[in-house]
């Protein structure tokens, strides 16, 4: 209905209606209130707000969702004047025929009812054919999917062909043809294209997701299924829940930028409005339905915020990247919207707290390569490195490759120190990870996976100092939570999708450099099994 998307804009002074009326009268009010609001943003330009009042940003963003509406409602409000408006309000996007926009009846040819957009350059050109792979061959996922990049020295003819051959239904999405470099800062930009690569999709409902993210389950399902995204038409994922010095001064910003204001019922409940967490949302991946006007406008204006000139004046210096700007312009266009209830959770192997008053004793290397000391449980069916296929069970029989119980420094306390950072579905159960497959994605030069036997589940309950809950560093550390093992069909996911990204770097990098490179992170290994090196140096209880 007519207005029921928006929350709280009493403050815009637009008229929407009390009730509908039929026929003729619903025609010239939808005209009325369309007119009446398109003057206002009309009038409104010649006072155009400083870059960091998003406050007011959000109110005229609200006004083109009232806007929008209104020509989706009625096919006789000339849209010519919303189309106008959006040009002189964002100079920086220049749409095409293959853009998806909610007021348009568009061409199947050209639009989709909902698609996976993955954001990826050469950088991450591998860590995006492990994604594609696992979800074409191990999830079945059938959605379409369009890989955005920006420009050719982002991504080359030759890597886009790498991708788009990867399985059926693949395309790929230059974003320079959509959007004026100059003001949107893509090229360079990182964090800052997801919003633009949402933007310019073709989809309706849009997953937008970044190279190193993983499904343990396919999300092709996920618009009819997911209870929030139903209602509201978004679905985000909070991060982890910690708390350390507020250095860029964010809750203070955000509560700037809210004054006035009423928070919603969503922010209302946040750990992070109550400044009990020190960020809000993991980015890696978020869903939108651009079908519902309110939707559509509050992702463009989360690309606004990550602009060039907005990015660097305010947004930046704020939060970390673009993952705070998609619910804060929800928030602030008075767009209802929805956080996954949960908190993020972490996926990898348990490893032990060591006592303070015990000098740890020295594990065995669950990570160490079977190609080169077959002593610990083998992760792969033979010694052959053109025969990748993990080994069924080998993954369980590392995790109980265990320090001896009689060591007196073994407690009993466990934690999983990992880069991934684990999200779950509506159901509780594991739906993706980001961080890549890789034991550490940072390092260019290594092929090493990650070892993925646990999941330990993030709560809300935050301590300073990490004795429970998480311990920040370079690595992460979740501690004390509620652990279960990956086995059964879960299990069994995780092995394929392992065994498929083994068969990407084979088939990019060759069985010669794969073996360099194991040797060469064999070289390298710390003297402690995985992350436990650093985390045992310490001797944290």
């Amino acid at each position: 209905m007519f207005g029921t998307s928006l929350r709280g804009i009493s403050h815009l002074n637009v008229k929407l209606p009390l009730q509908l009326h039929n026929g003729g009268q619903l025609s010239t009010y939808h005209a009325q209130v369309a007119n009446a609001t398109a003057n206002e943003l009309q009038s409104l330009m010649q006072d155009p707000p400083e870059p960091g009042n998003f406050g007011e940003m959000g109110n005229r963003i609200a006004r083109f969702s009232v806007l929008a509406e209104t020509a989706m409602e009625d096919s006789s409000v000339d849209q010519r004047r919303l189309i106008s408006l959006l040009r002189d309000y964002f100079p920086w996007w220049q749409p095409s025929p293959a853009t998806y926009v909610p007021w348009k009846q568009q061409a199947s040819e050209f639009v989709a009812e909902k698609g996976i957009v993955i954001c990826t350059g050469y950088t991450n050109l591998i860590l995006a054919m492990h994604l594609i792979r696992s979800l074409r061959n191990v999830l079945n996922s059938t959605m379409p999917i369009q890989v955005a990049y920006a420009g050719d020295e982002d991504l080359s003819f030759h890597d886009r062909r790498v991708l788009t051959d990867l399985g059926p239904d693949i395309a790929t999405l230059d974003l320079l043809h959509y959007f004026d470099n100059g003001m949107s800062g893509l090229v360079g930009g990182s964090w800052a294209m997801k919003p633009f690569a949402m933007l310019a999709s073709r989809f309706k409902k849009t997953i937008v997701v970044d190279a190193d993210a993983i499904f343990l389950r396919a999300p092709d399902n996920i618009f009819d299924e997911e209870p929030g995204l139903l209602e509201t038409g978004t679905l985000f994922w909070h991060d982890r829940a910690f708390i350390q010095e507020d250095d860029r001064g964010r809750h203070a910003w955000v509560r700037s930028i809210m004054e006035g204001r009423e928070p919603s019922p969503m922010l209302n409940q946040s750990l992070f409005w109550t400044e009990n967490v020190y960020q809000e949302m993991d980015s890696a991946v978020v869903c939108m339905d651009k079908g519902r006007p309110n939707v559509f406008m509050s992702l463009l204006f989360a690309s606004w915020m990550n602009t060039r000139e907005i990015r660097q004046q305010v947004t930046y210096k704020h939060v970390h990247g673009d993952k705070e700007t998609f619910w804060l312009a929800s928030e602030l266009s008075s767009s209802n919207y929805t956080f996954m209830p949960t908190y993020a959770s972490s996926i990898g192997t348990l490893t032990p707290i060591y006592n303070t008053n015990a000098p740890p004793a020295e594990p065995l290397n669950p990570f160490r390569s079977p190609l080169l000391n077959p002593d610990p449980p083998l992760l792969f069916s033979t010694h052959d490195p053109n025969d990748l296929k993990p080994r069924l069970g080998a993954l369980h029989e590392v995790q109980h490759h265990r320090i001896p119980s009689s060591h007196p420094s073994r407690p009993s306390p466990k934690q999983i120190c990992s880069m991934q950072i684990l999200h779950l579905d509506h159901l509780g159960r594991p739906f993706w990870f980001n961080g890549s497959l890789r034991k550490n994605k940072n390092n260019k030069d290594s092929v090493e996976m990650g070892v993925f036997t646990n999941v330990m589940f993030g709560s809300a309950n935050v301590t300073e100092g990490g004795e429970d809950g998480w311990k920040m560093g370079p690595v992460s550390c979740l501690r004390r939570g509620k652990a279960i093992e990956l086995e059964g069909k879960l299990g069994k996911t995780m092995d394929r999708i392992l065994g498929e990204a083994r068969r990407v770097d084979v088939e990019v990098l060759g069985t010669n450099d794969i073996m360099e490179k194991m040797q060469e992170d064999e070289k390298n290994k710390p003297p402690l099994s995985g992350w436990d090196a650093s985390v045992a140096g310490d001797h944290a209880a």
